[in-house]
């Protein structure tokens, strides 16, 4: 008997989803508009050249900001590379600002980002050296 119950489940799912497609299919919206009647058709086939030397010119800015950022992140880089030494010699926070030329506020400055990797690299050495603790 159980058997039969499963049985009968899934022939009503079956002709459940069956009626659902062919109503779908039949419903007078989808037979009504064509394939190229959609609006993304209709603006995907216009050739629109709005603007055209604006997008040179933005192409052209983009590269600039690109190159900046490059040398940006290759200074800032270089300046990374200094925190070792600066560490083995004992230089402290103040000393790093004092190298790095920083005025304040110290978090708009160009040279921010060197000194918080210094104080983060500074205080893992600092607790490596000094456990707390343990």
């Amino acid at each position: 008997m159980p058997i039969w119950r499963a049985f009968l489940a899934i022939l009503i799912g079956l002709l459940g989803t069956c009626d659902a497609a062919t109503v779908a299919a039949s419903s007078p919206k989808t037979l009504a508009a064509g394939p190229m009647m959609t609006r993304e058709s209709l603006i995907e086939n216009t050739k629109r050249f709005l603007r055209k030397e604006s997008v040179k010119n933005n192409e052209a800015i983009d590269e600039e900001r690109g190159l900046k950022d490059t040398v940006e992140a290759a200074r800032i880089a270089a300046l990374k590379l200094n925190i070792p030494f600066w560490l083995v010699t004992g230089k402290e926070t103040t000393d790093v600002i004092k190298i790095l030329k920083m005025t304040y506020p110290l978090i708009d400055h160009k040279n921010w980002k060197v000194l918080k990797s210094f104080v983060k690299a500074d205080g893992k050495l600092q607790h490596s050296l000094y456990p707390v603790g343990k």
